[in-house]
C-alpha cells in the first residue's frame, strides 16, 4: 500500500480533522456542485463505492499500478468507514456551517496535496446524514478545481463538534482504521 501522511494515527488514504468550514466559496459558491454531491451521495449509500473511487482525483503521475493501488486503497477505506458509522439511512443538504470533526478520504498523499497547484483550495457540499449505527453526522464532498475542471477531491465522514461523544466516536473509528492497518502489515512478506 503506498504510504500517506495522515494526522493521528498513519493509515492509507485517512486523515482525521476538525473542519470549522467547507474550504472554498461557501454555499452560494457551491449550487452548481450540488447535482454531482447528490450523485456521489447516492453511490455511498449504495456502497458503490469502488465507483466513488473511480471518480476522485488522483496524481496524474502514476503508473496504472499505481492508480489502480491507490482506487483500491480508497474503496478500501471508504468500505471500513461505513461498516463503522454504519449504512446512511437519510440525508439532505446542510445548511448548518461547521465544525465537525470527520475522517478523510483522499486519492494521493499529503505531499502530493502540498505540491498540487490547488492545494487544499476548492469547494465542498456537506450533508447532514443518519448513519445506522452512530446516529447523526455529516458528509462532506470535497472538489478541487484542476487544470482538467473540477474533480472529486476527498469525502470526509464524520459528526458536528457539539456532539458530547464526536471525539470519543472519530477517535474509534480512527482505532478500527489502525488495527486495520496493523492487520495488512503483519500480512506482509
Amino acid at each position: 500500500m503506498m504510504s500517506r501522511s495522515i494526522s493521528l494515527v498513519s493509515v492509507p488514504v485517512l486523515m482525521f480533522a476538525l473542519a470549522c468550514d467547507p474550504p472554498g466559496d461557501g454555499p452560494s459558491g457551491t449550487d452548481d456542485l450540488e447535482a454531482p454531491a447528490a450523485e456521489l451521495m447516492g453511490l455511498l449509500v449504495e456502497s458503490r463505492l469502488e465507483e466513488f473511487a473511480s471518480r476522485m482525483h488522483y496524481p496524474d503521475i502514476y503508473t496504472p499500478d499505481q492508480l489502480a493501488e491507490d482506487r483500491a486503497g480508497v474503496e478500501k477505506s471508504l468500505g471500513i468507514l461505513l461498516r463503522e458509522v454504519g449504512a446512511i439511512e437519510g440525508y439532505e443538504r446542510s445548511e448548518q456551517r461547521g465544525p465537525f470533526l470527520q475522517v478523510n478520504v483522499t486519492g494521493g498523499d499529503d505531499s502530493y496535496w502540498q505540491t498540487h497547484p490547488v492545494g487544499r483550495s476548492g469547494s465542498a457540499v456537506v450533508f447532514d446524514a443518519e448513519f445506522a449505527t452512530i446516529g447523526e453526522g455529516v458528509v462532506q464532498i470535497g472538489f478541487a478545481n484542476t487544470p482538467d475542471g473540477r474533480q472529486v477531491r476527498n469525502v470526509g465522514i464524520g459528526v458536528r463538534a457539539s456532539r458530547a461523544d464526536a471525539r470519543a466516536t472519530m477517535e474509534s473509528i480512527m482505532a478500527k482504521f489502525k488495527e486495520a492497518d496493523v492487520a495488512e502489515n503483519s500480512k506482509a512478506p
